[in-house]
């Protein structure tokens, strides 16, 4: 199969105009790359843009490549630790809940590459954090309370990341007055973290 760049389309560009209404339940966090058209999208992608380079493409894969031995040891080290270990080992690693665990790869990923703090695993040693970046909380890279509250948080930044990336599909659906008020405690969980994130990101 061939593709061709048709030049008209590319000189008519302008003319296809994405409906941002329809993207509104993305402003949740401001408006961005996905909610603007014309000059705003531009501005914004020439901020963005730099983060999805080359060197930051690598920084993620490198990092990626890091968290996912880091997430494999800690597979490991519980199984060895429910007694079981041996036995399950030579029959073939066995994972309860592989989409917790993945959230949070993704979430160590962003802290690493995003923020140039790396994370551990459970049970990892300080040794082997920064093996990708060099750098590690507490060793020359920027305090950003990912682990515990700053400052006038409660929360530290990790688990805020954490919640409301759980918790997006509350934060698009409920009003945030429901979601304070809701007797639910998960609900009340998210929305701290929602408001927290906004503050630290402000």
């Amino acid at each position: 199969m061939a593709l061709h760049s048709q030049p008209s389309l590319q000189l008519a560009k302008n003319d296809f105009v994405k409906p941002v209404k329809n993207y509104r339940v993305m402003d949740v966090f401001g408006r961005n790359i996905l909610t603007t058209e014309g000059e705003e999208w531009r501005r914004h992608k020439r901020i963005v843009g730099k983060s999805f380079g080359r060197e930051s493409m690598g920084l993620v894969w490198e990092e990626s490549l890091r968290q996912a031995e880091g997430m494999l040891g800690v597979w490991g080290r519980r199984m060895e630790n429910g007694g079981e270990g041996k036995r399950l080992m030579d029959e073939g690693l066995r994972v309860g809940d592989a989409g917790s665990d993945t959230a949070i790869l993704s979430l160590h990923v962003i802290c690493a590459a995003g923020f140039g703090v790396p994370q551990l695993w459970e049970g990892e040693e300080n040794e082997e954090v920064g093996k990708g970046t060099g750098r590690g909380e507490g060793n020359g890279a920027p305090d950003l309370g990912l682990n515990r509250p700053v400052g006038d948080h409660t929360i530290g930044f990790k688990d805020c990341l954490n919640f409301v990336l759980s918790g997006l599909l509350l934060i698009f659906l409920w009003p945030q007055w429901a979601l304070k008020c809701s007797p639910i405690k998960r609900h009340g969980e998210v929305y701290k973290a929602f408001k927290e994130t906004n503050a630290i990101r402000d």
